[in-house]
Protein backbone atom coordinates (compact mmCIF):
# COMPACT_ATOMS: atom_id res chain seq x y z
CA UNK A 1 0.00 0.00 0.00
CA UNK A 2 1.19 3.62 -0.93
CA UNK A 3 2.28 5.65 1.57
CA UNK A 4 -0.53 8.35 0.93
CA UNK A 5 -2.93 5.27 1.56
CA UNK A 6 -2.24 5.16 5.24
CA UNK A 7 -5.84 5.23 5.74
CA UNK A 8 -6.88 1.78 6.59
CA UNK A 9 -10.99 2.28 5.65
CA UNK A 10 -11.85 1.82 2.61
CA UNK A 11 -14.25 4.46 2.78
CA UNK A 12 -12.01 7.23 3.17
CA UNK A 13 -10.11 6.72 0.16
CA UNK A 14 -10.89 8.07 -3.07
CA UNK A 15 -11.14 6.84 -6.39
CA UNK A 16 -7.32 7.89 -7.16
CA UNK A 17 -5.72 6.53 -4.56
CA UNK A 18 -7.74 3.17 -5.16
CA UNK A 19 -6.10 3.86 -8.55
CA UNK A 20 -2.55 4.05 -7.46
CA UNK A 21 -3.38 0.95 -4.81
CA UNK A 22 -1.15 -2.36 -5.61
CA UNK A 23 -5.26 -3.83 -5.42
CA UNK A 24 -4.34 -7.48 -6.50
CA UNK A 25 -2.02 -7.60 -3.34
CA UNK A 26 -4.49 -5.97 -1.27
CA UNK A 27 -6.73 -7.90 2.07
CA UNK A 28 -9.96 -6.83 1.84
CA UNK A 29 -11.57 -7.22 4.98
CA UNK A 30 -15.64 -7.08 5.84
CA UNK A 31 -16.41 -6.63 9.19
CA UNK A 32 -19.93 -8.21 9.37
CA UNK A 33 -22.66 -7.95 12.34
CA UNK A 34 -26.08 -7.56 13.49
CA UNK A 35 -28.83 -5.37 15.00
CA UNK A 36 -30.68 -7.91 17.30
CA UNK A 37 -32.07 -8.02 21.11
CA UNK A 38 -29.96 -8.64 23.67
CA UNK A 39 -32.02 -9.52 26.76
CA UNK A 40 -33.25 -6.37 28.64
CA UNK A 41 -30.07 -5.28 29.43
CA UNK A 42 -27.79 -4.44 26.73
CA UNK A 43 -28.35 -2.41 23.17
CA UNK A 44 -29.83 -4.27 20.44
CA UNK A 45 -26.38 -3.08 18.68
CA UNK A 46 -24.07 -4.78 20.75
CA UNK A 47 -22.84 -7.00 17.92
CA UNK A 48 -22.23 -3.89 15.40
CA UNK A 49 -20.11 -2.46 19.01
CA UNK A 50 -18.01 -5.13 19.10
CA UNK A 51 -16.71 -5.83 15.62
CA UNK A 52 -16.15 -2.27 15.17
CA UNK A 53 -14.76 -1.88 18.53
CA UNK A 54 -12.61 -4.25 17.83
CA UNK A 55 -11.32 -3.10 14.11
CA UNK A 56 -10.63 -0.12 15.83
CA UNK A 57 -8.12 -1.80 17.62
CA UNK A 58 -6.52 -4.21 14.84
CA UNK A 59 -6.44 -0.89 12.90
CA UNK A 60 -3.95 1.11 15.56
CA UNK A 61 -1.96 -2.39 15.45
CA UNK A 62 -1.51 -3.56 11.83
CA UNK A 63 1.74 -3.45 10.88
CA UNK A 64 3.22 -0.87 8.50
CA UNK A 65 3.44 -2.95 5.65
CA UNK A 66 0.04 -4.81 5.65
CA UNK A 67 -2.24 -4.07 2.89
CA UNK A 68 -5.00 -4.41 4.48
CA UNK A 69 -8.21 -2.17 3.89
CA UNK A 70 -11.51 -2.39 5.91
CA UNK A 71 -14.86 -2.35 3.82
CA UNK A 72 -17.53 -0.50 5.57
CA UNK A 73 -18.99 -2.56 8.60
CA UNK A 74 -22.46 -4.84 7.62
CA UNK A 75 -24.27 -3.71 10.57
CA UNK A 76 -27.34 -6.07 9.89
CA UNK A 77 -27.30 -9.36 9.10
CA UNK A 78 -29.30 -12.74 9.48
CA UNK A 79 -31.21 -12.69 13.00
CA UNK A 80 -34.21 -14.20 12.41
CA UNK A 81 -33.96 -16.64 15.65
CA UNK A 82 -34.26 -13.30 17.86
CA UNK A 83 -37.19 -11.73 15.89
CA UNK A 84 -40.29 -12.60 18.29
CA UNK A 85 -38.39 -9.74 20.49
CA UNK A 86 -38.76 -6.28 19.38
CA UNK A 87 -36.22 -4.27 18.04
CA UNK A 88 -34.19 -6.46 16.13
CA UNK A 89 -33.51 -5.87 12.80
CA UNK A 90 -32.86 -9.07 10.12
CA UNK A 91 -32.25 -9.59 6.51
CA UNK A 92 -33.51 -13.14 4.96
CA UNK A 93 -31.11 -15.73 4.18
CA UNK A 94 -31.70 -15.26 0.09
CA UNK A 95 -31.33 -11.21 1.26
CA UNK A 96 -27.93 -11.55 3.07
CA UNK A 97 -26.40 -13.75 0.90
CA UNK A 98 -26.71 -11.52 -2.01
CA UNK A 99 -25.73 -8.95 -0.02
CA UNK A 100 -22.49 -10.01 0.62
CA UNK A 101 -22.06 -12.08 -2.98
CA UNK A 102 -22.75 -8.43 -4.17
CA UNK A 103 -20.54 -6.99 -1.98
CA UNK A 104 -17.60 -9.28 -2.73
CA UNK A 105 -18.54 -9.55 -6.74
CA UNK A 106 -17.23 -5.90 -6.42
CA UNK A 107 -14.47 -6.23 -4.72
CA UNK A 108 -13.32 -8.56 -6.87
CA UNK A 109 -13.96 -6.40 -10.00
CA UNK A 110 -11.29 -4.03 -9.36
CA UNK A 111 -8.33 -7.00 -9.21
CA UNK A 112 -8.50 -7.50 -5.41
CA UNK A 113 -7.64 -11.34 -5.06
CA UNK A 114 -8.37 -11.50 -1.42
CA UNK A 115 -11.03 -11.08 0.92
CA UNK A 116 -11.43 -11.38 4.88
CA UNK A 117 -15.13 -11.35 6.27
CA UNK A 118 -14.46 -10.98 9.75
CA UNK A 119 -17.86 -11.79 12.18
CA UNK A 120 -19.04 -11.03 15.60
CA UNK A 121 -22.79 -12.71 15.18
CA UNK A 122 -23.76 -16.31 15.61
CA UNK A 123 -27.09 -16.46 13.38
CA UNK A 124 -24.61 -15.21 10.40
CA UNK A 125 -22.24 -18.10 10.82
CA UNK A 126 -23.79 -20.51 8.37
CA UNK A 127 -24.83 -17.91 5.69
CA UNK A 128 -20.83 -16.88 5.49
CA UNK A 129 -19.77 -20.42 5.25
CA UNK A 130 -21.46 -20.50 1.87
CA UNK A 131 -20.86 -17.06 0.69
CA UNK A 132 -17.09 -17.92 1.28
CA UNK A 133 -17.67 -21.13 -0.66
CA UNK A 134 -18.86 -19.29 -3.63
CA UNK A 135 -16.99 -16.22 -3.66
CA UNK A 136 -13.93 -18.88 -4.10
CA UNK A 137 -15.79 -20.57 -7.28
CA UNK A 138 -17.53 -17.31 -8.78
CA UNK A 139 -14.87 -14.99 -8.98
CA UNK A 140 -11.70 -16.97 -7.94
CA UNK A 141 -10.62 -15.66 -5.25
CA UNK A 142 -9.45 -16.73 -1.97
CA UNK A 143 -11.79 -15.77 0.38
CA UNK A 144 -11.55 -16.48 4.42
CA UNK A 145 -14.27 -16.06 7.32
CA UNK A 146 -13.25 -15.95 11.12
CA UNK A 147 -15.72 -15.43 13.56
CA UNK A 148 -14.21 -13.32 16.49
CA UNK A 149 -15.35 -15.24 19.40
CA UNK A 150 -14.54 -18.74 17.43
CA UNK A 151 -10.58 -17.83 17.96
CA UNK A 152 -10.66 -18.95 21.79
CA UNK A 153 -11.19 -16.95 25.13
CA UNK A 154 -8.47 -15.48 27.75
CA UNK A 155 -7.77 -18.23 29.75
CA UNK A 156 -9.42 -17.87 33.98
CA UNK A 157 -11.53 -14.84 32.73
CA UNK A 158 -14.83 -16.75 32.40
CA UNK A 159 -16.14 -20.17 33.83
CA UNK A 160 -16.09 -23.15 31.41
CA UNK A 161 -20.08 -23.08 31.60
CA UNK A 162 -20.29 -19.44 30.56
CA UNK A 163 -18.10 -20.35 27.89
CA UNK A 164 -20.40 -23.49 26.89
CA UNK A 165 -23.84 -21.96 27.81
CA UNK A 166 -23.40 -18.32 27.97
CA UNK A 167 -23.99 -17.46 24.24
CA UNK A 168 -25.87 -14.87 24.10
CA UNK A 169 -25.76 -11.13 26.37
CA UNK A 170 -24.15 -13.40 29.28
CA UNK A 171 -20.80 -12.27 31.40
CA UNK A 172 -18.56 -12.38 28.06
CA UNK A 173 -20.85 -10.22 25.81
CA UNK A 174 -22.07 -7.71 29.11
CA UNK A 175 -18.31 -7.70 29.88
CA UNK A 176 -16.92 -6.12 26.62
CA UNK A 177 -20.24 -3.74 26.57
CA UNK A 178 -18.92 -2.63 29.81
CA UNK A 179 -15.71 -1.52 28.39
CA UNK A 180 -16.94 -0.65 24.80
CA UNK A 181 -19.87 1.75 25.68
CA UNK A 182 -20.80 1.02 29.60
CA UNK A 183 -23.52 3.82 29.34
CA UNK A 184 -25.38 1.89 27.04
CA UNK A 185 -25.74 -0.80 30.08
CA UNK A 186 -28.73 -1.13 31.65
CA UNK A 187 -27.55 -2.96 35.28
CA UNK A 188 -30.15 -2.42 37.06
CA UNK A 189 -31.56 -5.16 34.21
CA UNK A 190 -28.47 -7.33 35.06
CA UNK A 191 -29.06 -11.13 36.08
CA UNK A 192 -28.07 -14.27 35.59
CA UNK A 193 -30.06 -15.80 32.28
CA UNK A 194 -29.48 -19.62 33.15
CA UNK A 195 -30.29 -20.75 29.40
CA UNK A 196 -32.25 -24.03 28.60
CA UNK A 197 -29.21 -25.78 27.12
CA UNK A 198 -28.16 -26.92 30.29
CA UNK A 199 -31.08 -29.07 31.21
CA UNK A 200 -30.63 -30.62 26.78
CA UNK A 201 -27.19 -30.89 27.61
CA UNK A 202 -28.34 -33.42 30.68
CA UNK A 203 -31.03 -34.59 28.93
CA UNK A 204 -29.77 -35.54 25.48
CA UNK A 205 -26.64 -37.46 24.50
CA UNK A 206 -26.15 -36.09 21.05
CA UNK A 207 -28.84 -33.17 21.02
CA UNK A 208 -28.01 -29.60 21.63
CA UNK A 209 -27.16 -26.05 19.91
CA UNK A 210 -23.50 -26.64 19.03
CA UNK A 211 -23.38 -30.25 19.57
CA UNK A 212 -23.21 -32.86 16.54
CA UNK A 213 -26.78 -32.87 16.72
CA UNK A 214 -28.35 -29.39 15.73
CA UNK A 215 -31.69 -28.45 16.15
CA UNK A 216 -33.87 -25.54 14.76
CA UNK A 217 -33.94 -22.91 17.84
CA UNK A 218 -35.17 -19.20 18.42
CA UNK A 219 -33.94 -17.22 21.02
CA UNK A 220 -37.39 -17.46 23.26
CA UNK A 221 -36.68 -21.43 23.01
CA UNK A 222 -33.55 -20.80 25.42
CA UNK A 223 -34.36 -18.35 27.75
CA UNK A 224 -37.70 -15.98 27.76
CA UNK A 225 -35.44 -13.09 28.30
CA UNK A 226 -33.81 -13.47 24.92
CA UNK A 227 -30.33 -13.89 26.79
CA UNK A 228 -28.44 -16.69 27.98
CA UNK A 229 -25.40 -16.71 30.87
CA UNK A 230 -24.48 -14.72 34.17
CA UNK A 231 -24.36 -11.33 33.16
CA UNK A 232 -24.26 -10.61 37.06
CA UNK A 233 -20.64 -11.47 36.90
CA UNK A 234 -19.53 -9.05 33.87
CA UNK A 235 -17.40 -6.07 34.35
CA UNK A 236 -15.18 -3.94 32.04
CA UNK A 237 -11.79 -5.29 32.77
CA UNK A 238 -13.20 -8.88 31.91
CA UNK A 239 -14.31 -7.00 28.59
CA UNK A 240 -10.72 -4.84 28.18
CA UNK A 241 -8.87 -8.25 28.69
CA UNK A 242 -11.17 -10.26 25.69
CA UNK A 243 -10.83 -7.29 23.49
CA UNK A 244 -7.00 -7.34 23.26
CA UNK A 245 -6.84 -11.21 23.60
CA UNK A 246 -9.24 -10.96 20.23
CA UNK A 247 -7.31 -8.11 18.51
CA UNK A 248 -3.76 -10.27 19.12
CA UNK A 249 -5.37 -13.24 17.50
CA UNK A 250 -7.25 -11.45 14.68
CA UNK A 251 -4.05 -9.37 13.73
CA UNK A 252 -2.04 -13.14 13.45
CA UNK A 253 -4.97 -14.47 11.45
CA UNK A 254 -4.48 -11.86 9.05
CA UNK A 255 -0.73 -11.82 8.94
CA UNK A 256 -0.88 -15.46 8.30
CA UNK A 257 -3.60 -14.67 5.47
CA UNK A 258 -1.60 -11.99 3.74
CA UNK A 259 1.31 -14.71 3.70
CA UNK A 260 -0.97 -17.02 1.68
CA UNK A 261 0.24 -17.49 -1.59
CA UNK A 262 -2.31 -17.92 -4.78
CA UNK A 263 -1.42 -21.37 -5.51
CA UNK A 264 -3.61 -21.97 -2.23
CA UNK A 265 -6.19 -22.39 -4.88
CA UNK A 266 -6.02 -23.84 -8.64
CA UNK A 267 -8.29 -24.56 -11.83
CA UNK A 268 -6.37 -27.31 -12.05
CA UNK A 269 -7.40 -31.03 -11.91
CA UNK A 270 -6.29 -34.26 -13.13
CA UNK A 271 -8.69 -34.45 -15.95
Amino acid sequence: MNNVLDKRFWEDLTALDFSNMDLENCLAILPVAAIEQHGPHLPVKVDSTIIIGLVEMIVKKLPKDSKAVFLPTQKIGKSNEHLAFPGTLSLSTETFFATLMDIGGCVASYGIKKLMLINSHGGNVSVLDTVTRELRVKHNMLVFNVNWFGLGMPEGVYSSEELKHGIHAGDMETSVMLALDPNNVRMTEVRNFVPKTIDIEKDFQHIGVNAGCKFGWQAQDLNEYGACGNAKLADAKKGEVTLEFAAKKVLKVIKEIESVPSSLISDKTAY
